[in-house]
């Protein structure tokens, strides 16, 4: 901890140095392509140190899973009340740092006549990291995408086609990026209509298309001034995978008067899984409101959602929330440790949150903020209470704090720190000891300086 302290304080004394210095704005300029294109160029270039504490993993229970079909590289397999965990957890596991760094670099194109592009490439994200030589690794493409607008058909239409960000509804089913097409058209002021195609998975020709992974969406969109304005949303979406076939019905609402915000939305799942041994139908459903409201020294606000857990007991229906590709839900819960839905990266899965925090900006070249989530799971794992990861509903609670400092234009310093107050949900019994391992509470800390041009 002591050198995690030190390694702050030696950026903080960098940073402050840097923001007496006097440096010249570069000037906003755009490149005409040989074929008379406009092109812009930008990018960011981050450095970021990470201090981790009290996150592990326990030892796996090795059972051959073949009978079952389930592939050894899930997440978890069920097998006779048996879980196999891959995914960290809270656990007393001393702390450790280490520094990384990403790159990223935007072209935007514009042709004219209504054409435009984008390409995005970055190394990945946590990679490489210091001291691993590896700075000569890949590169990957994050956007690469073309739109096409025009007004000859009545009104104004779009196409957009390419590796694009997608987001669907609230975002709890789809919060990623995506290849695929979409059609958008503004049948009247205020109003749009849009259809989607994203395929996440083409096994290619010669090979049934029923085993590709491919999603449609139909979007809506209308927005009413009422003294403010209330956007009105909805979607229905459909998922198919192999055998997995999931509908899902979305309901959007959005508001803004004056210093008050507010969003509501739900998301109600159907349709089956249809499996070799017992056909599964999706009876998932996800609910969420935040409001937000400006009282001039800070902005306050709260927020509540559920996302709907699996219920053991009817092995023919899934009524746990099934989320295809949403953002991570926490800094740490989520993202960092295993949430309630078995993984990371699950989203608002099998989740139940209430949410508390405040913004400030004491100058204008800072800003600070402060969330406190009340984290259960929405269905424990098992019916009885045991010593078993899952047994009990408490999560724990999460407090995070942000600070920004925009040292000087293009050049910023974020701190984000947080902690999991680690509840019995993460309580467990050690397969060889038999003895109990009870949940430490998990440390995060990310500061990082960003180079935006």
């Amino acid at each position: 901890m002591r050198k995690y302290l030190a390694s702050i304080l030696g950026f903080l004394l960098v940073f402050s140095a840097v923001g007496f210095m006097k440096i010249a704005p570069a000037e906003a300029s755009v490149v005409e392509s040989l074929r008379g294109a406009d092109i812009r160029l930008g990018g960011d270039i981050r450095i970021r140190h990470q201090y981790l504490d009290n996150v592990g993993k326990d030892l796996e229970q090795i059972e051959p899973v073949e009978r079952l079909g389930i592939k050894e590289g899930e997440p978890y397999v069920f097998i006779d009340k048996v879980r196999h965990y891959r995914t960290d957890l809270p656990r007393d596991v001393d702390g450790g740092s280490e520094f990384d760094q990403r790159v990223r670099l935007d072209l935007r194109i514009d042709v004219g006549d209504g054409v435009t592009g984008r390409i995005r490439t970055e190394l990945p994200e946590g990679s490489p990291k210091w001291g691993e030589d590896e700075f000569e690794g890949y590169v990957s493409i994050r956007q690469a995408w073309l739109k096409y607008e025009t007004d000859n058909i009545g009104v104004p239409a779009s196409v957009k086609v390419g590796l694009k960000p997608i987001e669907i509804g609230a975002g709890w089913l789809f919060d990623d990026d995506g290849t695929g097409i979409t059609f958008q058209v503004e049948p009247a002021p205020d109003t749009n209509l849009s259809a989607m195609y994203v395929n996440r998975g083409d096994r290619g020709r010669g090979v049934d298309d029923e085993k590709d992974i491919n999603l449609l969406s139909i979007m809506a969109e209308h927005t009413i001034p009422m003294g403010g304005e209330i956007t009105l949303g909805g979607n229905f979406t459909h998922w198919a995978a192999y055998d997995h076939h999931l509908n899902n019905i979305g309901l959007l609402v959005e508001g803004e008067f004056g210093c008050l915000e507010f969003s509501a939305s739900v998301d109600l799942q159907s349709g089956e899984n249809q499996v070799p041994v017992v056909a599964v139908e999706y009876a998932g459903h996800a609910f969420a409101a935040n409001v937000e409201y400006c009282l001039g020294v800070a902005d306050v606000r709260a927020g509540f959602g559920i996302g709907s857990g699996d219920d053991t007991a009817t092995a023919d229906e899934m009524e746990g929330f099934r989320a295809i590709a949403p953002d991570d839900l926490l800094f740490i819960y989520d993202d960092i440790v295993m949430s309630a839905a078995g993984d990371t990266g699950m989203g608002i899965a099998n989740t139940t949150f209430f949410t508390v925090g405040a913004s400030f900006e004491p100058t204008n070249t800072k800003e600070a903020s402060v969330d406190i989530h009340f984290l259960r799971a929405t269905e424990t794992w098992y019916d009885v209470e045991r010593n078993h990861l899952g047994y009990d509903d408490e999560i724990g609670t999460e407090v995070k704090g942000e600070f920004e400092w925009q040292i000087t234009r293009g050049l910023t310093y974020t701190l984000q720190a947080g902690i999991l107050f680690a509840g019995d949900f993460y309580r467990n019994t050690d397969i060889v000891t038999g003895t109990l391992i009870e949940p430490e509470n998990v440390v995060a800390v990310d500061n990082a300086l960003v180079l935006s041009f």
